[in-house]
């Protein structure tokens, strides 16, 4: 039955959530985990473990939602892309005064420890650049190059029209080029 489940679109599995069928859910969570989780370590976890209870409460708020609304016709994309900004915007102003940022350590087959160091230190330094930009900004990076969304699902992720996408994007890009060329 699961991977009956798995192929259903959203909107099918919302319902089915809606009727009591909680293994509805666990695809959605499946489905969407690994964006979310980077949505909220770029705009503001300080490290994996605060990343991942941040992306736990963001699904466990959207299941409040479908739950408590008992609406149909949600787009669960964009409802979790809603609760992680709005979650990241009240925990980037808890930690305005600290923006310190911790080693991300990326899973890599790499072996030798110079490569990995070298990895590590571009990826330090490209959190940080992403970090640097106005929140928009950080959404459309995060939504188009690293959860790798169309301008269209990142439009409908974001609720923002497909041709806005397209200008924070070059604007993103432009800033981006600028910021690692200082």
């Amino acid at each position: 039955m699961s991977s009956k489940l798995s192929r259903l679109p959203d909107e099918q599995l919302t319902k089915k959530v809606l009727s009591g069928d909680t293994r509805a859910y666990g695809v959605l969570y499946e489905r969407y985990l690994d964006e979310i989780y980077h949505y909220v370590y770029y705009r503001v976890a300080k490290n994996s473990l605060e990343t991942e209870d941040l992306t736990q409460v963001v699904f466990i708020k959207a299941w409040d939602v479908i739950l408590h609304d008992r609406t149909e016709n949600y787009n669960f994309r964009a409802l979790i892309y809603q609760i992680a900004r709005n979650l990241t915007i009240d925990r980037w102003r808890t930690l305005k005064t600290e923006l310190s940022i911790d080693k991300w350590l990326i899973e890599s087959p790499i072996t030798k420890p110079e490569q990995q160091i070298i990895l590590n230190e571009e990826s330090d330094e490209l959190v940080q650049v992403i970090r640097e930009l106005e929140p928009k900004l950080q959404e459309v990076v995060i939504c188009r190059f690293i959860n790798g969304l169309s301008h269209a699902e990142t439009a409908r992720s974001l609720g923002r029209t497909e041709g806005y996408v397209r200008v924070l994007q070059y604007r993103a890009l432009k800033k981006i080029r600028v910021l690692i060329n200082e």
